[in-house]
Order: C-alpha cells, then structure tokens, then sequence
C-alpha cells in the first residue's frame, strides 16, 4: 500500500503540529498536492512539498524538502514512509510504514504481518558496517605544507582552525569543485564524506556523499578519552579535543543514540547550536541518552549571542566549557519544560 488518502496526512501533519501554515491542492483527486515549512530547516516558504506521483504500477505519495535536499542531502526526498521515518525517528521504513496504516487508516486493528506482509525484513537490514565508499580519484588529501594547499589553509583559518588543528584530522580537497572534504570512518571504513565550499557566494555550501540509513558521526573514531563533547557542524568540534559532529539538529534519532551510547564513554557533554533547532535538539538527545548514562550534560548558551562555537572563537568569546556545563536530570528537564511552555 503506497497510495495514502490527503486526509489521513493532514491529520499526521495536524498532530505532528507541522500544518501551521498548510496549503492544498486537488484534495478530491489522485493527484493531490500539500505544502507546508521544510521541518527539518529554518523554512517559512512552504518548501515540502507531498505528492502523488505514478511510475507504471500505481499512484504513490512522495514528498520534496527542497531546501533539506539542497543543503543536507537526497533523504530528505522520495516515498512518503520515509517522511514519516524522519518525523518519527523511526529505525527503518517498514516501522513508519506499519505505524502510521496503524494509527491513521486500520486504527490499531492490524498485524504486521497484513500491513507489511512478504516486504518485512528489518531484522535483516544491512549492518552500517557493511556500506563502504571509495573517495573519488580527484579528491586529494589536504598537504601538510601551507603553501601547496594555500587558499584551503586561508579559509580554514578565517573559520578558526589553527593549522595545527588540521594536523589531527584527515581532510581531502576537491579541487574541481573548490570544497574541503570531511570523511567518516567506521570500523576503518569510508561511509560518507561531506564538502564544504570555499566560495563565500556557493548557493550550496555543503555537499554530502549518497546513501541512505548511514548516520554519520562525524570523529566519532577519533576521540580518545572517557569524555566526548556533541555539535551540531564540523567546525564546532575542531574547537576543542574529543569533539563529534552529529551534521545537524535533525540527526538525534535512535541510531545517532546508540553508536555514542556503545562508546561506553564516562561523561557524556551536549554542545548543539544557540538556536532555537540546536536547542530542542540538545534537549532531546539528552533525554535519550540519558536513559542510559547518568552522565549526560548540556550546554548553558545564556548571555551568548553566538551562534556556536566556531563563531565564538572568531569572535574571541571564552567558551568557559566547566563553568557552563549543566547536568540533566529530572530537575534541569522539569526547569526546560517550564521554560519553554513560557
């Protein structure tokens, strides 16, 4: 069942509190459009986009997130189930799937077994550690000396990475396009990379490698230490030792949970942007990882008008990482609960 009726989404998006504001088109057709902001980006033009579509064997319902797909990559695009897969955290697309029939259509009068049938096999989904990439011939590793790669080094520089900083990570150039590649290993393997541009004018500034169900954890091999400081960007976690990159406030799903949680670290320090997406994200990964590690701490941006860390090392703000970190527990999550109803 690929084909899903406008009333049964509107109602998914009503409760998900995503169809504020809301635009439909065709409703009594087949060929039906709805509109509402981009969730997973800063959107206020109604930028995703849910559709039906028809490849020869049936309509189904898709989805668009113009903007998530420009700047974050292909996932943010394709069949509904992965929509709501995104939206739920779900594991994989037969859960969302299974979910949503049961809720929104069948009303928890439905198996499994009915909804998914022969297509089930999440218990055999392919490891993470199975998908491995090949970096692209013409990326080439950044040089140690300065001048070989010289307007790289520059940028880096302007962005608050010491050339000694660099020295610590393995970073490749894509010289055709003018990007600075970030890679991510797991278990020795290349799983994805991400390019950042070097031009100021770049409509696109970052771009990733394809592939689906990876959650990348950008230095997640690298930090050495019972301590692992969280971000949101790349940049962020150059700043201070044993740092990770999660690529986003959209990426606290239970897979991003699990491979920290398996690192066994002793404290557990969330430093997600000061924003208002960096800050429901820090709050909901530290519930979930919480629930595991009695350790976790959240970052206190009170009083700082920058927007992460690398803006406040441009800028010469103190990060004052021990005075400000807080530790959750039920009181500090009662106290964010308060303040945000207010």
């Amino acid at each position: 069942m690929n084909y899903v009726k406008p009333e049964f989404i509107l109602q998914f998006l009503e409760d998900e509190g995503l169809a504020s504001p809301v635009k439909t088109f065709n409703l009594d057709s087949q060929e039906f459009e709805i509109h509402i902001n981009d969730p997973f980006s800063n959107d206020t033009k109604t930028r995703l986009g849910i559709g039906v579509k028809d490849y020869g064997e049936g309509p189904v319902v898709v989805f668009n997130a113009y903007k998530s797909v420009a700047n974050l990559g292909d996932e943010y695009r394709g069949n509904f189930w992965q929509f709501v897969k995104l939206i739920k955290d779900f594991e994989n697309i037969n859960d969302a799937k299974f979910w949503f029939l049961r809720k929104y259509v069948y009303h928890g009068k439905i198996s499994k077994s009915v909804i998914i049938g022969e297509d089930y096999e999440g218990h055999n989904e392919k490891k993470i550690q199975e998908i491995s990439l090949s970096m692209p011939e013409h990326f080439s590793r950044l040089r140690a000396d300065f001048n070989s790669h010289r307007r790289y080094y520059s940028y880096l520089n302007s962005r608050g990475v010491s050339t000694d900083t660099l020295k610590q990570y393995k970073i490749f150039i894509n010289e055709k396009q003018k990007r600075i590649v970030f890679p991510v290993y797991e278990d020795g393997n290349l799983i994805f990379y991400t390019g950042r541009s070097i031009n100021p004018e770049e409509k696109i500034p970052w771009l990733k490698s394809k592939g689906h169900d990876i959650y990348p954890i950008w230095n997640l091999e690298n930090v050495n230490g019972d301590i692992i400081n969280i971000f949101e960007g790349i940049f962020d976690a150059m700043m201070i030792p044993n740092s990770v990159a999660i690529l986003g406030a959209t990426n606290t799903g239970e897979n991003i949970v699990n491979k920290i949680l398996e690192k066994n670290y002793l404290k557990i320090n969330i430093i997600l942007d000061n924003d208002i997406e960096g800050r429901q994200a820090k709050y909901k990964l530290a519930k979930k990882l919480s629930k595991k590690n009695k350790n976790v701490f959240i970052y206190n941006f009170d009083g700082i008008f920058q927007k992460d860390f690398n803006e406040m090392k441009i800028k010469k703000a103190p990060f004052e990482l021990d005075k400000r970190l807080i530790q959750w527990n039920l009181t500090t999550e009662i106290k964010i609960k308060m303040e945000l109803i207010k």
